[in-house]
């Protein structure tokens, strides 16, 4: 009789993090579309449930860099990750008690918040980056070169499509402040860079995949799509709850990859 090889294995507790914040993120989507909660109750609700997934995978990160050891790119990609990660958690502190300071439990746009969200997401990019560079240098497989063309003309398309859609219109608008247009674009061109970076992970992940290494970078990959998404569906302007649960979600993609990659180091230590 064939037996489970993993019968009686514990689960790992990036994976126990990602079920209980997946559960969280189907109960909040429920609510925004069943209306079971208050608008303000639930803006409150989300913003500590991601400000919980970011404090955890700042707490990972540090954890990598202090096993990453000193000099190397690695862990200089790390470090540089870590902070990256850090000011993004500052920033949405600060949002959350944009919520919590009044009623209706909203937040205004653009903030003092963003400029940690901006500085973060650059740090973050530069230590993806960082990485990379190192693991190109190593001479490990990258993929074909034909699925990164494939990759990159529909990257192309898509920075067409929301230059069109979005940044133009905007920019035309005689009703949206400087700030706003400036901020908005800020975030645009950080996500394109990001969804490059994310992409080139995601093929290398693919290479690997099946290994605990793959699952964090793939984990990692998913967060920067999905922040991506996330700042295009602010941007055409629905419901601000549901590019907030997108949102949520690639919070809890870079928990569970930076998680991930914590339990490998500590393995190999």
């Amino acid at each position: 009789m064939a037996t489970d090889p993993n019968a009686g294995r514990p689960v790992a507790p990036s994976t126990f993090a990602l079920m209980m914040a997946t559960g969280a993120l189907i109960v909040l989507l429920g609510a925004a579309h069943g209306g079971w909660l208050p608008r303000p109750l639930w803006l409150r609700t989300y913003a500590l449930t991601a400000l919980v997934a970011q404090c955890a995978a700042v707490v990972a990160l540090w954890q990598v860099v202090r096993s990453s050891g000193r000099g190397t790119a690695s862990a200089r990609a790390w470090l540089i990750l870590f902070a990256g990660m850090y000011l993004f958690t500052v920033g949405h502190a600060c949002l959350s008690a944009q919520r919590f300071s009044n009623e209706a439990g909203t937040a205004g746009f653009p903030t003092a918040a963003d400029i940690f969200f901006i500085a973060g997401q650059v740090l973050m990019v530069t230590g993806l980056i960082v990485h990379l560079v190192a693991y190109a240098r190593t001479g490990l497989p990258l993929g074909s070169r034909t699925s990164y063309v494939i990759m990159y003309t529909v990257v192309a398309v898509i920075v067409a499509f929301l230059t069109w859609k979005l940044n133009i219109p905007m920019w035309s608008d005689p009703a949206l402040t400087f700030g706003w247009k400036a901020v908005s674009t800020a975030y645009h061109a950080i996500d394109m860079l990001t969804l490059c970076i994310a992409l080139a992970l995601m093929r290398i992940a693919l290479i690997f995949r099946g290994g605990s290494l793959a699952h964090g970078w793939a984990g990692i990959a998913t967060a920067f799509l999905a922040t991506m998404v996330g700042d295009m569906l602010f941007g055409i302007e629905i419901d601000s709850r549901y590019s907030a649960l997108v949102f949520l979600a690639s919070y809890i993609a870079l928990m569970f990859g930076a998680m991930r990659h914590r339990e490998v180091v500590l393995s190999v230590g």
